[in-house]
C-alpha cells in the first residue's frame, strides 16, 4: 500500500471517530415541521424576545432538542397558570 493511501485511509478512521457535533440540534425547518409553525413565526418569536432559546453557529440557527422540549413544557404551564388567574 502507498504512503498516500495509508494516509487517506487513517484520515477515513480519524472522520469516523468524530462526533456528529449537531446531535442533539434541530434546524429550524425541522422545528418548523415538528410543530406545524413557520420558519417565518419562529424568526418574528425571536426579535419579538418570545421564542425558543436557539444557537448561532456561524450563520445558521440550531435549537437544542432538550432545551426546545423544555421551552415548549414552559408554554403550557403559563397557559395553565393564567386559565387558573380567570
Amino acid at each position: 500500500m502507498s504512503d498516500e493511501h495509508c494516509a487517506i485511509a487513517a484520515g477515513d478512521r480519524e472522520a469516523e471517530e468524530i462526533p456528529d457535533l449537531l446531535a442533539g440540534y434541530l434546524r429550524p425547518d425541522q422545528v418548523a415541521a415538528a410543530t406545524g409553525i413557520s420558519e417565518r413565526t419562529l424568526k418574528r418569536w425571536h426579535s419579538e424576545r418570545r421564542g425558543p432559546p436557539r444557537t448561532l453557529f456561524g450563520r445558521r440557527i440550531y435549537y437544542n432538542a432538550v432545551t426546545f422540549r423544555a421551552w415548549l413544557a414552559a408554554q403550557e404551564e403559563a397557559v395553565a397558570q393564567r386559565g387558573r388567574a380567570a
